[in-house]
């Protein structure tokens, strides 16, 4: 039987704007299978992205619980969510968020420098060359095009092997024939290390490869292909 990663139950969110409470999220119950790959689709300002925020910890709910890996992320505290963060999720998102300061390689093994294991190049090395990415090492973030950015991006949020990988629009500032090579790179790296991905798209080809997709409509979470996995 297929075993869930990500469980949601009762989650919530909301806003106050003036004197008007904006309900963002009421009362989802969902679970995201370890392993799969899951689409999610919806308008803009559905709540699609403050979703996948929740589960990465980075907002806290109006009310209800996340549990990742058997761990409720509801219930830490800030110092611990950032190091559960640290060890257990990659996260991309549509602006690249690399460090100006620091190279290609430098960039990517930042996540791994925090965790205590910053001894790890090699591996780095050998990623970068398998996303095309060899003879940028020590290039730095202004001398690459937006594909190759976001390509840093990816390989920085998987180089750890987290057990999810949570990704918000990744290809969105991404010409056509670009976001398609990165979104497939980003698909085969997850499924090469059986890491569980969560994905915010309106790209109705690449939600077409999940294993599941989930659509966020008027504060709710409807399923639209389920997993099929044992």
């Amino acid at each position: 039987m297929a075993e869930s990663l990500v469980k949601i139950q009762g989650l919530s969110m909301a806003y106050r704007e003036a004197e008007t409470q904006q309900n963002v999220l009421r009362e989802v119950n969902i679970e995201f299978i370890r392993g799969s790959f899951t689409a999610l689709l919806g308008a803009s300002g559905s709540g699609k992205s403050t979703l996948l925020n929740l589960i990465a910890g980075l907002d806290k709910p109006s009310a209800g619980k996340i549990w990742i890996d058997g761990t409720e992320i509801t219930s830490l505290s800030e110092k611990q969510l950032t190091l559960f963060r640290r060890q257990k999720l990659g996260i991309v998102f549509q602006f690249f968020n690399l460090l100006p300061g620091l190279s290609v390689l430098e960039n990517v093994l930042l996540p791994l420098q925090l965790n205590g294991r910053g001894r790890e190049s090699d591996k780095a090395k050998d990623l970068l060359q398998r996303v095309g990415l060899g003879e940028r090492l020590h290039s730095y973030p202004d001398r690459l095009s937006g594909g190759e950015q976001q390509r840093v991006a990816i390989v920085r949020a998987l180089l750890h092997q987290p057990v999810l990988l949570l990704a918000d629009e990744p290809t969105g500032n991404l010409d056509e024939n670009t976001a398609e090579a990165v979104a497939e790179l980003m698909l085969e790296l997850a499924r090469a290390h059986h890491q569980t991905l969560i994905l915010v798209t309106h790209n109705p080809e690449l939600a077409a490869k999940a294993d599941a997709i989930y659509r966020v409509h008027e504060g709710q979470v409807e399923i639209q292909k389920s997993f099929k996995g044992a």
